[in-house]
């Protein structure tokens, strides 16, 4: 299996996107065959970094990218590597804080060591739900969750 070469700093890269228009994927409440195109193909991505032993941690709608005007025939790219990790199949225990409210796992909760591709998982789940119920019921149903954490854990960040 071909390496990354370098450190997690050398993925912060940039690439050339030739499609017109391409769109964050923020703040949208999809029907669902939209929202299962998406996924299946966040989910290529994601298995696309893990098979390079990279766990990408910061999933959100605001790390994809969507190109091209027809919704279900468009490419759908994960974007913004800044908190990823490399990590190797007998050492894959990760133990720093990352992630954002409403796409982190709970085990980054715990002081034990978690899987990161396990986290990326849990992440895609949170950002397809966000996907069927819109950000604003996304935001009262499932956000309040973390916030309630983070203010048990005396975390004043969410």
């Amino acid at each position: 299996m071909r390496q990354w070469p370098g450190n997690v700093a050398d993925l912060d890269f940039a690439c050339v996107i030739r499609e017109a228009p391409v769109f964050l994927l923020v703040a949208m409440h999809l029907p669902e065959v939209e929202a299962l195109h998406v996924t299946k193909q966040l989910a290529r991505a994601i298995a696309h970094c893990h098979a390079h032993n990279v766990a990408h941690r910061d999933l959100k709608p605001e790390n994809v990218l969507i190109a091209g005007s027809h919704r279900l025939k468009s490419r759908v790219m994960l974007c913004d590597f800044g908190l990823c990790a490399l990590y190797t199949p007998e050492q894959r225990g990760l133990t720093d804080f990352v992630g954002s409210p409403g796409f982190y796992a709970p085990e980054l909760l715990s002081d034990e060591p978690y899987d990161g591709e396990k986290v990326d998982v849990w992440s895609l789940g949170a950002v397809l739900l966000e996907m069927l119920l819109g950000h604003s019921q996304f935001d009262q149903m499932w956000l309040g969750v973390y916030k309630k954490e983070a203010k048990d854990l005396g975390d004043g960040t969410v």
